[in-house]
């Protein structure tokens, strides 16, 4: 045998002992097929939960505005109920003077009636 066969030979054996066997080679497959089912089953779940804290965050704030549209409802009529009631008092009040003035006016005229005869 010369030197360059005993090279190639070499070589072949090398060669030859770094591949991996073909079952070996399977089983990393199905292997890592199944870790990535698990781990695309995990990113899924969550996903999903990164989606119900979304959709109850979104809940929360939508609730949240309902409520203060509401508060900031009763607040304007709460307001609107006062400022009724002040000019209903201020109607009745100018209601009264006109009346009195009235009367005053009747009185008046009754005295000059009395004092012209």
């Amino acid at each position: 045998m010369n030197v360059s066969t005993i090279k190639i030979s070499l070589v072949m054996l090398l060669i030859a002992g770094c591949s991996p066997d073909p079952k070996q080679n399977n089983i990393d497959i199905n292997a890592l097929s199944e870790r990535n089912t698990v781990e695309e089953t995990a990113l899924e779940n969550e996903r999903q939960a990164k989606m119900e804290l979304f959709e109850k965050n979104l809940q929360s704030v939508v609730e949240n505005q309902v409520f203060d549209n509401e508060k900031a409802l009763l607040e304007d009529v709460d307001n609107l109920q006062s400022k009724t009631k002040t000019q209903l008092l201020k109607a009745q009040k100018l209601e009264r003077l006109l009346a009195e003035e009235a009367l005053l006016e009747s009185a008046k005229s009754r005295a000059d009636d009395l004092v012209s005869q």
